[in-house]
């Protein structure tokens, strides 16, 4: 299509391209922050400078991958992959199913998501080791009149077999937590692209605070002094007289640092 007049002067990191594009080392590649990723564009085209984005975080975000899909399918296309493939998976297709994969983990209970994060972002880079290795392959055939940019991931890639695999593998934990999800304990859960609120001062959080328990310090409504009234209301309502009640009240201090 035709280029817009904002980004008709940028042009893609000369050193990229020649040393890992076009010799097929994309899992090398950064393809979000600049001067190789599509932030790069971004910025020219939209006249901003863009925070870069943690290497931990490049494959992982609705939004990053989105990017990436845009600017890493225009640059497949212009090196001779078709946009929809009859063998094997299409660039865009690959990347589609790395955003169902994310969503599945951004939709995991805060708790169980540990490993997850960097497992994906490792599976992204592999397939684009794969593909990279899939197209230096087919380019350097033995017969050059009958090789075909069919497809950017080969049919045999275990990309795709890998990732669902351990999605369904991770499905009866969910089940589980669903059926019985009163005896869990879930973080709250932050939607994509909001801030979550800021925490509460330590002595909004202290155990006692939760728990309804007055302060030690300070005076009552009345005026007098409720250091000593509020310790024996204390004492008087924490019966840790026997190892029962004591393990009783723990628990108790502990739910309450949990509300």
């Amino acid at each position: 299509g035709q280029v817009p007049e904002s980004v008709a002067s940028w042009r893609w990191d000369r050193t990229t391209c020649d040393s890992l594009f076009l010799k097929g080392l994309w899992h090398e590649i950064d393809w979000v922050n600049a001067p190789s990723g599509y932030l790069d564009y971004e910025s020219v085209a939209k006249v901003a400078t863009y925070h870069p984005v943690g290497a931990d975080e490049l494959y992982i975000s609705q939004q990053t991958l989105l990017g990436v899909q845009r600017f890493g399918g225009r640059l497949f296309t212009a090196l001779g992959f078709p946009r929809h493939c009859q063998h094997g998976y299409s660039f865009e297709s690959f990347v589609d199913h790395h955003m169902e994969l994310t969503q599945y983990i951004t939709n995991m209970p805060v708790e169980l998501r540990e490993g997850w994060d960097g497992w994906a972002t490792a599976q992204f880079k592999s397939a684009m080791k794969r593909a990279g290795r899939y197209f230096l392959d087919t380019i350097r055939s033995g017969t050059p009149a009958d090789a075909c940019l069919d497809g950017w991931l080969p049919s045999d890639s275990d990309y795709f077999q890998i990732t669902s695999a351990r999605m369904t593998s991770a499905k009866p934990i969910l089940d589980v937590r669903r059926a019985f999800g009163s005896f869990f304990t879930t973080a709250p859960l932050v939607v994509p692209g909001t801030t979550p609120p800021t925490a509460p001062s330590h002595s909004d959080t202290s155990a006692h605070a939760r728990l309804g328990v007055k302060g030690t310090s300070g005076s009552t409504p009345s005026g007098g002094n409720s250091k000593g009234s509020d310790k024996r209301k204390l004492q008087s309502s924490t019966p840790t007289d026997t190892p029962g009640a004591k393990a009783s009240y723990s628990k108790l201090l502990d739910k309450g640092k949990t509300l």
